[in-house]
């Protein structure tokens, strides 16, 4: 029962973040109604509006990081990378930041995510 609950929880946020058309961030709902968020906003008022629709869901706990990017700012604190067929947590943290096992650090930042599939968007922030 609990895990249909968190799928529906799960399903509701994810229909709320593309109705919004925010498409780069992540969410993943446990059987505790945990939500780990993570990808990237344009700035803090879409990170209010990600969370306030997580909140909305009846999730009881937000845990995770937005990163900002914002396409005013010279300064980049991520980058978006587009995933390819054969990418790996592993293969991706070792291409980028020349360290295969921080790839736990780099699958935080984007939420967790079970599994990658080519054509997805996760983030690259500029430290983990």
């Amino acid at each position: 029962m609990a895990a249909r609950i968190s799928a529906l929880r799960q399903s509701v946020i994810q229909a709320a973040l593309q109705a919004a058309e925010i498409h780069d961030v992540r969410v993943a709902v446990n059987d505790e109604g945990v939500c780990k968020v993570g990808g990237c906003v344009s700035d803090a008022a879409q990170e209010a509006l990600v969370r306030r629709l997580i909140e909305n869901a009846g999730v009881t706990k937000v845990r995770g990081k937005l990163t900002h990017i914002n396409a005013a700012s010279t300064e980049v604190d991520a980058k978006v990378y587009r995933i390819e067929e054969g990418d790996s947590w592993w293969r991706i943290a070792e291409r980028f930041y020349g360290d295969g096992r921080r790839y736990v650090a780099l699958r935080d930042a984007n939420g967790n995510p079970k599994d990658l599939r080519p054509g997805d968007m996760i983030v690259l922030p500029r430290e983990i």
